[in-house]
């Protein structure tokens, strides 16, 4: 049984495979003729200046900060953009009040997927908070527009 085997391992062994005759990884061992042909070789090949951008430590951490610049000044007009539709919640009449907290919960009970933790998320501040400032936005952006508060009620 040993001298079935031994034939098929030396004949395994005779064969080589790209690596072993090359004595290394060759990157071009994907290169076929049919792949060399193909529209993608053919384009990066012919493209004599390649799109390379170097930037040194000093230019990566001044993007890095310009980066982290411009993220706190949208959080801090997101914020500020929160806090004025808080104060004119406030100016509102109770009635108008009462209305637009209902349509937040029906806008958050569309929004949240029906699974098991459903109950919980209904009741979690952030999800509250998310649906109540989306239901300000419109409201007010439709009250900015000149409709009465009793139209826009009904156009949320």
């Amino acid at each position: 049984m040993s001298h079935e085997i031994r034939p098929l391992q030396t004949a395994r062994r005779a064969k080589k495979n790209a690596h072993q005759v090359t004595g290394g990884r060759s990157n071009y061992a994907h290169l076929t003729d049919l792949n060399i042909k193909s529209d993608r070789h053919r384009n990066v090949k012919g493209c004599g200046d390649a799109p390379i951008g170097y930037r040194t430590v000093e230019e990566t951490r001044m993007e890095t900060a310009s980066l982290e610049t411009r993220r706190a000044e949208r959080e801090q007009a997101y914020r500020s953009e929160g806090q004025t539709l808080v104060k004119r919640f406030k100016s509102l009449s109770g009635n108008v009040k009462e209305q637009l907290k209902a349509s937040a919960l029906r806008q958050l009970e569309t929004l949240l997927p029906k699974s098991g933790r459903r109950e919980e998320m209904l009741r979690d501040l952030t999800f509250q908070k998310m649906a109540n400032r989306t239901v300000l936005e419109s409201f007010f952006e439709w009250v900015d527009q000149g409709i009465p508060e009793s139209k826009a009620l009904q156009m949320i």
